[in-house]
């Protein structure tokens, strides 16, 4: 340890002389580390340090200089737990050519670059998610984990997961899927995206579909945020962090999503459903609700619903949410010249063609649908809405400004009572993600305060 003496004779602790580091309670050498790397012999040069570079996660990153045409992670992590505790396994393996140095010839710590967002750990052939119970496990261990793709095959802890982020992850799957699963299901169950729904699973055939999903605590009157096409709640997830602290947000899941129900075939009964899972929350209004694209959808429908009920809906707010088409051969045209440019697939234009068919002779309730995705693309194919006679906020991303200036992204003809337009920049995706979801939050949570203000 290097320290001074001050001039009331206390003690300032300056740092260390050699490159100790304490991690999670452990002291840790990195040139132990760095030991263990050069001695396998895919590795010339190696150097480890400790990197904290978003959300306060402190963790190990190794970056070898490999003497292979390509670096082979999975193996080298594998001879590593032969040698060495957990603890001291990297989270990270960045390949470079060569260390940087500085002028006098050491390395140069301050010069290493950031991990990248990579892929999973094997780099092998993935097979993919099989139902929307894997589907999200998937996506929050992309989050949390920081990668953009995880395999269902992958172990939490050999993509960089640790004790405190395992913790993270039981609180968002009891939150995604109202199960707690115990925290040692990842050390002792094989700690994959696999085995993990195979226990939500075993636990839903024992209980009811949840379809109120309890996001974000809090004493304000509640936001509730509406499922996407599918089913999906992932997307409001950020979203619900970026609000006020004390913002409670819950999320409307679709039914037949996680359990066995069947699924719902109108936009109408999608909104009956949701909004008896709001009333379980909070039987009477005034209330508030968002939907991103398209949930807002949804959204939109259970406004008209709660206003002919005579309830009060104080916000109705749509996330660059366009409004259904109102003939019938566009979309298809669409999915062909889709088909055209590579953008679409046969498939898809198939459903379409189907879709187009059946509902136009009154036939499409005959029509089996497998999946909840395709329950609700028939469902939102035909639906068209009435008019609204309330105010909307309408958030759009910068790339759908040009048609939200023309006829509010479709919405205008049946918005009786306007809407305030509030652009973002960015992609449709970019909406619900860093950065741009906190200008997003900041503004849907003005809206909220102009409604219902805090309680003093």
């Amino acid at each position: 340890d290097r320290v001074r003496y001050l001039a009331d004779g206390s003690i300032e602790f300056l740092g260390r002389l050699d490159t100790q580091v304490k991690l999670r309670g452990y002291r840790i050498e990195p040139g132990e580390i760095e030991a263990a790397l050069t001695q396998q012999g895919q590795v010339r040069d190696a150097v480890v340090v400790v990197r904290e570079d978003c959300g306060g996660d402190r963790r190990l990153v190794a970056y070898v200089v490999s003497q292979a045409p390509a670096l082979d992670v999975a193996a080298l992590r594998a001879a590593l737990k032969r040698q060495l505790p957990d603890y001291m396994i990297p989270a990270a393996f960045v390949e470079l050519a060569a260390l940087p140095l500085t002028p006098n010839g050491k390395i140069d710590r301050k010069a290493l670059p950031a991990p990248a967002r990579v892929n999973g750990a094997s780099g092998l052939e993935r097979a993919a998610p099989q139902d929307n119970i894997a589907r999200h496990l998937v996506r929050i261990w992309e989050i949390l984990l920081k990668r953009d793709a995880v395999g269902m095959s992958d172990n939490f802890f050999d993509l960089g997961g640790n004790s405190l982020l395992a913790v993270q992850l039981m609180d968002q799957i009891e939150k995604s899927f109202q199960r707690r699963l115990p925290l040692d299901s990842l050390w002792f169950r094989g700690g994959t995206v696999e085995t993990l729904a195979a226990q939500i699973r075993d636990e839903y055939r024992s209980g009811p579909n949840p379809e109120l999903v309890a996001m974000k605590s809090g004493s304000r009157q509640p936001l509730f945020v509406i499922h996407t096409m599918g089913g999906n709640l992932f997307h409001y997830y950020e979203l619900s962090r970026h609000l006020d602290a004390d913002q409670p947000v819950y999320g409307l899941q679709a039914r037949g999503v996680f359990g066995t129900g069947q699924p719902d075939r109108s936009v109408e009964a999608i909104a009956a459903h949701c909004l008896q899972s709001m009333r379980a929350a909070q039987p009477v209004g005034p209330y508030l609700i968002a939907g991103f694209s398209s949930g807002g959808v949804v959204a939109y429908e259970m406004a008209q619903q709660l206003n002919a009920a005579g309830e009060q809906v104080a916000l109705l707010a749509l996330l660059d949410t366009y409004a259904p088409q109102a003939t019938k051969a566009k979309p298809l045209i669409k999915e062909f010249t889709g088909l055209l440019q590579g953008r679409s697939s046969l498939r898809q234009l198939q459903e379409r063609a189907y879709f187009a068919v059946l509902h136009t002779m009154g036939l499409d309730r005959w029509r089996k649908l497998d999946t909840v995705g395709e329950a609700h693309r028939w469902a939102h194919w035909s639906y068209r809405p009435g008019p609204y006679a309330q105010p909307v906020e309408l958030f759009v991303a910068e790339q759908s400004a040009a048609r939200a200036s023309i006829d509010g992204l479709g919405w205008s003809r049946w918005l009786l009572g306007g809407a305030r337009t509030h652009q973002l920049p960015g992609s449709h995706g970019d909406l619900v993600k860093p950065p741009v979801v906190e200008n997003l939050a900041a503004l849907l949570q003005a809206r909220i305060d102009a409604v219902c203000p805090a309680r003093p």
